[in-house]
Order: C-alpha cells, then structure tokens, then sequence
C-alpha cells in the first residue's frame, strides 16, 4: 500500500469473516503482530481473532474479554507486557506442553504448535506470511 495514499485508502474496515494477510510478516515482531491481533478482538466487542504465524509454527487466539476499556491502545499494551514473559517461558517448554492459555485478566490468549495442535478459528483471521523466511534459534517451535 502507498505510504503515501489517502487516509480512506488506508483504512481497513474490521468486520466477521476478514481475513487479513501482512505478507513478509517477518518484518513485524512478534508485539506488533500480538498488537494487531488483540486490537482486532477489542474492535470487534471482544470476539475471539486468530493469528496465524504468530512465531514460526506457532498461533496465537486472542479475546479481549473486557467491554468496559476506554483505552485500547493501554490495555493492548498493558496484556502484552503481561503476556510476553510468558511466552518467552512458553518457547522453552512447547515441545513437551504444544499449547498453552497465558492467565491475564481482561483477556483470553492461547498459543499453540501448529503441528500440534489445531486453534479454534476466530471471528476475524490475521495470517503473518514469512516470505523468505530462515529457521532461526529463537523460534525454535517449528523443529
């Protein structure tokens, strides 16, 4: 999309049944493609959305479970901040424990291996497609 356009030609319009694709998303780290994911599920009143490609191999479900946020972008942040240290313990362990639902209040987040285990499909999917992608130690999942 042209940096450049329009601000209408930037928009996308969140609704049921989208499926968004960020194609070579090993250009997005793992928070911004965390960020879209649950922004999507706030949007949507907290409907469950899929990311597929999450990390190498792995899917990340999040519902936002909370109605009541005025601020979005703050709890976005703030389940992040909360979720990642999880998923940096989670990275460690997945071949012996292939999904894993992270306890944080305001919302649901479950990640799984894709060989594994297969996630329910959300209201809304986002696919993070690596183009080029190399096997990298720090996502160690896909082995």
């Amino acid at each position: 999309m042209d940096a450049n356009a329009s601000p209408d030609a930037r928009r996308i319009e969140l609704c049921e049944g989208l499926q968004l694709k960020l194609v070579d998303s090993g250009a997005y780290s793992p928070r911004t493609l965390f960020t879209v994911t649950a922004w999507c599920s706030a949007m949507l009143g907290g409907k469950p959305v899929h990311c597929a490609g999450f990390l190498p191999g792995v899917s990340l479900l999040v519902h936002i479970l909370r109605q009541d946020v005025h601020d979005v972008a703050f709890l976005v942040s703030t389940l992040w901040s909360k979720a990642q240290l999880h998923i940096d313990s989670w990275i460690e362990i997945a071949e012996q424990f292939p999904c894993m639902v992270i306890p944080v209040d305001g919302a649901g987040i479950t990640l799984a291996l894709d060989r594994v285990i297969t996630l329910e499909k959300g209201v809304m999917q986002v696919d993070a497609l690596r183009a080029g992608w190399r096997r990298d130690a720090a996502f160690a999942p896909e082995i």
